[in-house]
């Protein structure tokens, strides 16, 4: 897949734990805790996530899944954000999220299962997602020592900026 249903599923998916010792999207990756992560644990992370998007445990990711999934995971943010903020936050999310969505027209949803959908059968494959995690962490590991540092992550993600 072309943004790894982490990275919603991207982003998504996306910072508990510490890599290193240090908040973000690595973190549940590395899971023995090196500070860096390999291959197989990123697949472990994607597949896990994969798990959670795929309702009826078929193997594949719908539209329909995708977007139930998108839901879900933004009622429970606005749930968060009034628990700890209040109500008025809570609304400001509501306007924001609406905004977001508006500018990534074509960038979620259809356009998220269309970049995704390598043999564009309507459907995202476990094997799809097995493939571009593999070629994500190619990219990403720039010394070819099979291991993905917080450094090179940062480097692959540089718009992202910086997350401490």
């Amino acid at each position: 897949m072309k943004t790894m249903i982490a990275g919603t599923i991207a982003t998504l998916l996306l910072a508990g734990t510490a890599l290193a010792g240090q908040h973000g999207h690595g973190a549940k990756i590395d899971t023995d805790g090196d500070g860096a992560f390999s291959l197989a644990e990123m697949q472990a992370a994607a597949e896990a996530r994969f798990a959670k998007v795929d309702a009826n445990a078929d193997g594949y990711v719908s539209a329909q899944e995708r977007e139930e999934t998108h839901a879900r995971m933004k009622a429970k943010m606005r749930e968060r954000i009034a628990e700890k903020r209040g109500q008025e936050a809570a609304e400001r999310f509501d306007e924001r999220a609406q905004e977001w969505e508006g500018k990534r027209k074509g960038r979620g949803g259809e356009g998220f299962m269309a970049r995704l959908d390598e043999n564009d059968d309507g459907f995202v494959s476990l094997e799809e997602t097995r493939a571009r995690t593999a070629e994500r962490f190619s990219k990403m590991d720039a010394d070819g020592d099979g291991l993905v540092t917080r450094e090179e992550m940062r480097a692959a993600r540089p718009h992202r900026g910086k997350r401490d």
